[in-house]
């Protein structure tokens, strides 16, 4: 049986199990094999694995509008109707409707009243959410406050050999223990500021840092985030990757690929792997955005 064929028959089994609790990996799975039919251009299909991950969860604004854009391109005045509904939808939901109607246009010319809508509901999620950015700015400042002199002031004046180095890895360590353990009672009190609850996916930045002593407590939580729809599976996939390659020697999704060529799985393991998490088996990256025109992780 091929690899293409292995993602469908996983995707079958697993999805009925899944029904009765939120749990966004099976739906991020069908959305997937939306995107490579997209990329396909099989939209007809692409709308059948969105029609169907959305009985299954809340339509995440990038879907809604991945959907919008496959209406598009069957009939965009058959569907019309529809696609306006989904486009105020995703406007709604933290969704860079406006900015993706740039990058990956549709053919249907909307009323300047319509629009307007859009970037109005835009500018109120941008104003709910800007408490959560603030906490990401704050813990990213954290995040690079010791980082930043290690890179640009002892790297390059004292070298990797010196004791003046080593005693910055040891701050930069401690730094990193206090400030990931305030974030990490701030996922589990507000969940994770991933897209939904931030408009932005920066917060993975801090993920790739985390401290050895909490992994294994934040890659717990990080998972129960994950199946809530609060973090994209790349950027859990790049923690447990690089983390977990750091302490263990084992990388599983072959999603942080610097420093950890010698922890990686075969591809097959990877994309059983990628799919157990509700990760691309297609694609590399995050989830936020629609443009669709490679594939950086095809299946053979």
């Amino acid at each position: 049986m091929g690899i293409k064929k292995i993602i469908i028959v996983w995707i079958t089994l697993t999805v009925p199990s899944f029904i009765t609790a939120q749990n966004y990996i099976p739906y991020y799975n069908l959305v997937h094999e939306a995107e490579f039919a997209i990329f396909e251009k099989q939209y007809s299909r692409a709308v059948q694995y969105l029609d169907d991950a959305f009985l299954l969860e809340k339509p995440q604004a990038k879907d809604g509008y991945l959907m919008a854009y496959c209406l598009d391109k069957i009939d965009s005045k058959g569907f019309r109707e529809r696609i306006e509904e989904l486009l105020i939808q995703a406007s709604q939901s933290n969704g860079l409707t406006t900015h993706w109607m740039e990058i990956q246009p549709l053919s249907i010319s909307f009323e300047k009243d319509f629009y307007t809508n859009l970037e109005r509901n835009e500018a109120v999620c941008d104003s709910l959410t800007r408490p959560a950015r603030d906490t990401i700015d704050y813990y990213l400042s954290k995040d690079q406050e010791v980082r930043r002199v290690l890179v640009d002031s002892i790297d390059p004046y004292y070298g990797e050999e010196s004791t003046e180095y080593e005693m910055y890895i040891t701050k930069m360590s401690e730094n990193d223990s206090i400030y990931q353990s305030q974030f990490l009672d701030y996922v589990k009190t507000y969940g994770f500021p991933g897209i939904n609850k931030s408009g932005t996916d920066i917060a993975g930045t801090i993920l790739v840092h985390i401290h050895s002593s909490l992994f294994d407590e934040y890659r717990s939580i990080l998972l129960e985030e994950l199946k809530k729809g609060n973090i994209a599976p790349y950027m859990y996939g790049s923690m447990v990757d690089r983390i977990n390659c750091y302490n263990n020697g084992e990388a599983f999704y072959r999603a942080y690929n610097i420093g950890t060529e010698h922890c990686q799985p075969s591809k097959a393991d990877a994309i059983k792997n990628r799919l157990s998490i509700g990760m691309s088996p297609y694609f590399q990256g995050t989830r936020r955005y629609v443009q669709i025109d490679k594939a950086a992780f095809p299946v053979d």
